[in-house]
């Protein structure tokens, strides 16, 4: 199968496809977009036209015209200027956009319908494609960092981008996420699956660029390697084949999760985005973790690239409370809209997934259904509240687990006391000698909704008030108590503070697990 947006074309059997709904072509045009997609990019003579469409045959130039016409016609194409078949005079044709031999990723055969986790996106939204755009139209690398929450919807804007830059651009679009390991870290894991991504959809063009450009990650990149370069060679050659596979073609280049990744791809980052020469845009995706060395690297890199008109850096924060309320309308209508927004808001808060996971258990289980009229409620499901939170216990188990150790070590002690409680209250509790250090890790947690919510957050500071905390359900107290008896840890933290710590040691060969 091969894909050039926003067409799809099966050569075997000779059928055209846009949007998932066939494109009427006659045998002879699919012969010619056949022959002409083999080497997009480059000229196909008269006679190799002829000899691939009528191949027994002796016809006349014209009878060419006659079917570049046609094919044409079915892609919508113009002669002036072309968007598919360029005309050179008197020698043939070329196929202007590039073809891919897989999907890209972020992309579907058909539409998306419904995205939850764009809702509430649009400012981030239109940054993404301001970026594009320029990085597209002015020919010079652009890089964007995206940082927030699992589930908060970091993969769908990457989606929503994919779409505009292949339907749009045409552009070449490539992936790599980092994943979490036991062991040591392989140096350019992340950067090794996206140019993998690539040189499947694309083997002609990018492997011969990566032979030329980069010889030291072609046997990377075909499998592990017994024999790995590292140091700065690398790195130059990395620069240089991106140079070469974005120069003409737009390139999308989204690496996900990089709290992940080596130290040293974050540093690749940083040199190919202070190219500029290529049209080439960078997304990066990451989860704020102290822990993790990377996540330290990201951000410093995010500071010195904040003031360029090259780049730029998105925080995605929780929906608010009318995002989610347009969601359920979009998807399911007023009536059940306004039954449910207050009951699911108030089980998981701002969370695009974690409304989607609720959401599904709910239809799963007969408590939302679809009927002629649209959908319903069920009467009987007359405690939404509780049955949201019940379903959402793994979400809740799944947000203690990715806890730094000492907000970890916090929220359990807080959890041993009242329900509502101060960093006052709190620092006593655990033995901490400064309540403002505590204040602050509450803060942030409590804005990026991380089970716990700011009881007074609408009422007016004084040098006298401090902020009161609560658990955003009485169950999450629940999960903590029971994850502290068992790990059978003192309550008592050291003082909280930054955590800087020093690149790891990598190697070959590491044992991945998505967490």
């Amino acid at each position: 199968m091969l894909y050039f947006p926003p067409f799809r074309f099966d050569e075997r059997a000779g059928v055209l496809s846009k949007a998932g709904h066939e494109v009427p072509l006659t045998h002879k045009a699919a012969d010619l977009l056949a022959c002409l997609v083999e080497q997009p990019g480059t000229l196909a003579s008269h006679q190799d036209i002829m000899q691939r469409v009528w191949p027994d045959t002796h016809v006349q130039p014209e009878n060419i015209k006659a079917l570049v016409h046609e094919l044409r016609g079915a892609l919508g194409d113009h002669v002036h200027p072309p968007i598919f078949i360029k005309s050179e005079p008197g020698r043939g044709y070329v196929f202007v956009p590039g073809v891919a031999r897989s999907l890209p990723p972020f992309l579907s055969e058909t539409e998306p319908t419904y995205e939850m986790p764009l809702a509430g996106r649009a400012t981030e939204l239109a940054t993404l494609e301001h970026h594009l755009n320029r990085a597209i139209e002015r020919a010079e690398p652009h890089f964007v960092l995206i940082e927030g929450e699992r589930g908060i919807g970091k993969t769908g804007l990457c989606e929503a981008l994919a779409q505009r830059a292949y339907r749009r651009f045409g552009a070449r679009i490539t992936c790599g996420q980092g994943l979490e390991v036991w062991g040591p870290l392989e140096e350019g894991a992340v950067l090794i699956d996206a140019f993998d991504v690539l040189a499947r959809q694309y083997p002609a063009a990018v492997g011969s660029v990566l032979a030329m450009r980069a010889p030291s990650w072609v046997s990377r990149i075909a499998g592990p390697s017994d024999v790995v370069e590292s140091g700065e060679r690398p790195l130059r050659e990395l620069v240089a084949a991106l140079d070469d596979i974005a120069a003409e073609v737009p390139l999308l280049l989204v690496l996900e999760d990089l709290q992940w990744a080596d130290v040293a791809t974050i540093e690749a980052l940083r040199a190919i985005g202070r190219r500029r020469a290529a049209r080439l845009f960078i997304v990066a995706t990451y989860s704020r973790r102290e822990d993790l060395p990377a996540v330290e690297v990201l951000e410093r890199v995010g500071r010195e690239l904040s003031s360029s008109a090259w780049s730029a850096t998105i925080e995605l924060t929780p929906l608010g409370h009318e995002h989610l309320f347009d969601c359920l309308d979009h998807r399911f209508g007023t009536r059940v809209a306004q039954t449910l927004v207050a009951p699911l808001y108030q089980a998981i808060g701002g969370n695009p997934a974690l409304a989607l996971m609720a959401l599904d258990s709910l239809i799963r289980l007969g408590g939302l259904q679809p009927m002629p009229e649209g959908w319903i409620v069920d009467p009987s499901s007359d405690r939404l509240d509780v049955f949201f939170t019940a379903s959402l216990l793994s979400a809740f188990r799944c947000q203690i687990d990715r806890l730094s150790p000492v907000d970890r070590r916090m929220l359990q002690a807080a959890a041993s006391g009242a329900f509502q409680f101060t960093a006052v209250e709190l620092a006593r509790m655990v033995g901490a000698r400064s309540p403002a250090a505590l204040e602050q890790r509450l803060v942030t947690l409590s804005q990026r909704q991380v089970l716990i919510e700011t009881v007074n957050a609408n009422a007016e500071r004084t040098s006298r008030t401090e902020s009161t905390f609560r658990f955003r359900h009485s169950r999450i107290a629940d999960l903590l108590l029971e994850q502290h008896r068992k790990a059978g840890l003192p309550l008592h933290i050291e003082q909280p503070h930054p955590v800087h710590t020093s690149r790891r040691r990598r190697g070959r060969n590491p044992t991945r697990a998505r967490h």
